[in-house]
């Protein structure tokens, strides 16, 4: 949580965001040398000299609606302190230029609007470095750089407000001050911590049992991933199900189909499944998967096994990804605008098979394409039914036809319903294969 310093934080931040964006835009003309100013608009001197410049006026602050009633009450019935919930703050911004000379107001406001909107979301590390003490912003309190804002719970984000025009001649009334190009911004959200005592009940130690028998949990599954980290899942991986209260005996229900787990593939914490081994085989794409472990009975009294009773995970989902081999066949060339082009087939092979159900399509991506050329890139469709062919469940083989695509060296993928079969990379790290040339 933030501390009373992060509303002055929040400003300094802007100020030195728009700052830096200024300087790395290197503005000349009527717009040169603009100054970031965070004053009260009548404060601003203005007039045949005025210099160019971007003002930030925090005009009004109000509560942040999603985090109003988050935590518990801050007192019980006897008035005895229980919790202090965060005072969650949205703050409403007033940019507003000046500049004596003719489009300096709208070069300044324009390049103030793109840096907001290309960097709506002030970073943990651009939080940091703006309120480092050491900086070269001589006007930056150092005491900013306790504020927390850096360390909340939520990042502040910057989002465009509204104004009507009733409401500016109101706002720009109220200040007493020379009316100017502006624009109104919301920062939200702020949370700054309470200083009012609170009281933490003591953490549960676990259920209590109400019958005869030995209560126990559900097993909880948290993720799925491949043996081999950071690698797509095909089907030949081997992927483990991190989780926690896993028993020796259940089953692992992966989409529509049912796994008996055996010893070997359970711990407490891990089950490690081998794809090759789960019949029938499991279609590319998003796979829900689920936990049902046998959780026995015991008597809370004497010990006994009474029974055994069924207790479900959560479900989490992976990607199965299809594994392909290709070849291409070229049944013309031609000359189009200069250009060579050929047309034909293109052969895929994949694993696993395919459905005539499924959305599938076939990415092309040029590599090294000639000088003076951008790389060229398509997308082919699937033939009918994806070419399973009548009274078969599925295929392996799919041919894609292609008709004047530019000659060239490509880099091919399959998409099943979203699920794309992976590349392979050169030493360089550039994706090769696998690949085909038309």
């Amino acid at each position: 949580m933030s501390t009373g310093f992060a509303l002055a934080a929040v400003t300094a931040v802007f100020r030195n965001r728009l700052l830096q964006h200024f300087a790395a835009a290197q503005l000349t003309g009527p717009a040169a040398n603009v100054t970031v100013s965070a004053l009260p608009p009548d404060r601003i001197t203005v007039g045949s000299n005025e210099v160019p410049q971007l003002n930030l006026f925090l005009y009004q602050v109000t509560p942040n609606a999603a985090w109003r009633n988050v935590g518990l009450p801050a007192a019980d019935s006897s008035g005895a302190p229980m919790d202090a919930p965060p005072l969650a703050l949205d703050l409403h911004y007033l940019l507003t230029t000046y500049g004596a000379d003719m489009y300096a107001g709208e070069i300044i406001l324009g390049h103030a609007l793109r840096a907001l909107h290309d960097e709506p979301v002030l970073g943990r590390d651009v939080i940091r470095n703006a309120l480092d003490p050491g900086g070269h912003d001589p006007a930056l309190p150092p005491e900013l750089k306790s504020a927390g804002l850096a360390d909340q719970l939520e990042l502040v984000r910057f989002t465009p407000a509204v104004l009507t025009p009733e409401e500016v001649s109101k706002l720009w009334a109220a200040m007493q001050a020379h009316y100017r190009p502006s624009v109104a911004y919301t920062a939200g959200v702020v949370l700054i911590d309470s200083s009012r005592a609170r009281r933490r009940a003591l953490p549960v130690a676990g259920p209590a049992a109400t019958t005869t028998t030995r209560p126990h949990l559900p097993p909880v599954l948290d993720a799925v991933e491949n043996a081999t980290l950071h690698a797509p899942i095909t089907p030949a991986s081997t992927i483990v199900l991190h989780g926690r209260g896993f028993g020796s005996q259940g089953t692992v229900l992966l989409g529509e189909f049912e796994h008996s787990l055996t010893p070997a593939e359970v711990t407490a914490s891990a089950l490690t499944l081998t794809l090759r081994d789960v019949a029938p085989k499991l279609a590319a794409g998003v796979i829900p998967v689920q936990v049902r472990m046998e959780v026995p009975l015991e008597d809370a009294s004497s010990g006994k096994l009474t029974g055994f009773t069924p207790y479900p995970s959560n479900s989490v989902a992976f990607v199965l990804v299809p594994v392909i081999t290709v070849t291409a066949q070229i049944t013309g060339t031609e000359t189009v605008n200069g250009q060579p082009v050929a047309s034909g087939t293109i052969e895929v092979a994949v694993e696993p098979p395919v459905t005539a159900t499924r959305r599938v399509s076939l990415l092309l991506n040029e590599i090294s394409p000639p000088a003076g050329r951008k790389a060229h890139h398509t997308a082919l469709d699937a033939p009918a039914d994806n070419g399973v062919p009548a009274g078969a469940a599925d295929t392996t083989a799919i041919t894609f036809p292609f008709q004047r695509v530019p000659r060239g060296s490509y880099v091919v993928r399959l998409s099943v319903d979203g699920a794309e079969s992976p590349l392979g990379q050169d030493s360089s790290g550039r994706y090769t294969v696998p690949g085909v040339n038309l």
